[in-house]
């Protein structure tokens, strides 16, 4: 089942409830503006903390590769 609740956060009240059910577990929430990711991009994700893990490339390393490889993107536009 699918609930949609518009919530004023300016409440602290608001605030309490909305953060008692975040702590549910049965509950998960959307808010608006964020999308679920999908299985493939979760693997991606959980893919790249692995490599982490093992002191795989740090993000400079990465970058500087990236931008090796696909100069195009990186280029400054007007």
């Amino acid at each position: 089942m699918k609930v949609t609740l518009d919530i004023d956060t300016s409440s602290l009240d608001a605030i309490a409830l909305l953060n008692y059910i975040r702590s549910l577990k049965y509950v998960n929430i959307l808010e608006e503006g964020t999308e679920e990711l999908t299985v493939v991009q979760k693997a991606a994700i959980d893919k790249g903390l692995k490599s982490l893990e093992k002191g795989a490339l740090s993000h400079d390393e990465a970058m500087n590769s990236a931008r090796s490889r696909f100069p195009h993107l990186f280029e400054k536009r007007a």
